[in-house]
């Protein structure tokens, strides 16, 4: 949207924060990330009640953890991550793999091995029915729909952080908007430390600013994808690769799965 000219740069001198104050990938010259969400799997802990699933190469290995997978019908954004992470590809490395010779074939193939197990959902919704509903045994899901099973309807859930990959939904200004002085104002207002802190009341994604993140009840903290202790292996999903190349692996994606 930026490179298409959509968009307004935006000042940051009228932010009273810089643009490092922010985790990765949460700053842009016309954006700037309200709140962090995640990407990652859950299972239930009645299907797995001794050795419970830890990482994603035990969510493609069906034979220590057999049933079904829940996947995303949609596009490939982040499956081809996490494939290339249970072929013990390290999260830190992902993206060079996938942009290196083969990297791209390489996660294919190893979401085939996963493909006659795999239930695919649609909806953000459709993830932690399909686990409450015992279709599947574990499945990839947005980690607010899986929290939020959990603590409100009492789901027997469990969120495996190991892998999971970060992402933001971010504040921006069409280009030419005849109020964009009155849109700093409120990007400077929402991107306040204790303002953004209030927003883990209501749902559990987290900031976008570790300034903001020292503000949360710990209690609240410790399910949000930015609690230090869900960090050890995450990644943050990169935006500009997938910009690239988001189109013609969904395509890639579709044809692949219709087969």
């Amino acid at each position: 949207a930026a490179d298409a000219g959509i968009l307004e740069p935006l000042d940051w001198s009228k932010l009273n924060m810089e643009m490092d104050d922010m985790l990765p990938g949460a700053a842009h010259e016309c954006g700037v990330g309200t709140i962090s969400w995640s990407t990652l799997f859950a299972y239930r802990t009645d299907v797995y009640p001794d050795e419970a699933p830890g990482s994603w190469a035990d969510f493609y290995d069906v034979g220590k953890f057999p049933g079904k997978r829940g996947m995303y019908k949609n596009n490939p954004v982040f499956q081809l991550e996490f494939a290339l992470i249970a072929d013990g590809v390290a999260a830190s490395e992902v993206y060079d793999a996938l942009s290196a010779d083969g990297g791209i074939d390489r996660a294919f193939d190893k979401m085939a091995e996963l493909k006659p197990h795999a239930i695919w959902w649609e909806t953000g919704a459709q993830a932690p029915q399909l686990l409450a509903d015992g279709e599947v045994a574990m499945t990839t899901a947005w980690n607010g729909r899986i929290h939020n099973a959990v603590v409100n309807e009492g789901k027997n859930f469990v969120i495996v952080w190991d892998g999971q990959i970060i992402d933001y939904d971010l504040w921006f200004i069409p280009a030419g908007h005849p109020e964009y002085d009155l849109g700093m104002k409120f990007i400077e207002y929402a991107s306040r430390p204790e303002v953004m802190a209030r927003q883990s009341q209501y749902i559990s994604y987290g900031p976008t600013t570790n300034e903001a993140a020292e503000l949360i009840d710990p209690d609240i903290l410790q399910h949000l994808p930015t609690a230090p202790a869900n960090l050890s292996n995450a990644m943050w999903s990169d935006t500009i690769w997938w910009a690239d190349h988001e189109e013609e692996l969904t395509e890639r994606f579709q044809v692949w799965r219709s087969q």
